[in-house]
C-alpha cells in the first residue's frame, strides 16, 4: 500500500462570520438639536408646525441682526437685496465680492439656509412708511 499523505502545506484564509464594522462610521443617539426662537436679520421669526415663517423687512435689517451691516453695500453692488437673491449665493460667490471673513462667510450662509428653508413674508419698512404718511 501507499500512503498518502495531507495537504498541510496549503494556506487557506477564511473570512469571519460577522461583518466589520466600516471605517468612519459613527452612531449618535437620535437627538436634535433644540431650536432657538430668534431675531433673524431684522426678521421676525415665529415657529409654525412643519416649516418656519420669517418676516423679512429688508437687507440693512437683515445684515444688521447678523452683525454684517458693512457688506450692504457689496451685495447691493451685486443687486442682490431680497431673499431670492440671497439663498443662492455661494461660498465661492462671496470671496468673490471680497466678504474674506471666514465668520462673515459661516453666519452669512447659516441665514441664507434659513432663508431657503423657510416660507418669507415681505414686511413693509415701517420707517419708510411713516416718512410717506409725513410727507
Amino acid at each position: 500500500g501507499g500512503g498518502g499523505g495531507s495537504g498541510g502545506s496549503g494556506f487557506t484564509a477564511s473570512a469571519p462570520g460577522g461583518t466589520v464594522p466600516q471605517a468612519g462610521t459613527t452612531s449618535s443617539p437620535g437627538g436634535s438639536v433644540p431650536g432657538v426662537i430668534e431675531s433673524l436679520g431684522g426678521m421676525h421669526v415665529v415657529e409654525t408646525p412643519g416649516q418656519e415663517t420669517i418676516e423679512w423687512k429688508g437687507l440693512p435689517h437683515f445684515l444688521a441682526s447678523l452683525g454684517l451691516e458693512k457688506y450692504s453695500s457689496v451685495l447691493a453692488a451685486q443687486e442682490i437685496s431680497d431673499p431670492a437673491g440671497l439663498v443662492d449665493l455661494t461660498d465661492e460667490d462671496m470671496k468673490e465680492m471680497h466678504v474674506s471673513t471666514i465668520g462673515a462667510r459661516r453666519k452669512l450662509l447659516a441665514a441664507t439656509k434659513r432663508l431657503k428653508e423657510a416660507r418669507v413674508v415681505v414686511v413693509p419698512d415701517q420707517d419708510a412708511d411713516l416718512a410717506d404718511l409725513l410727507s
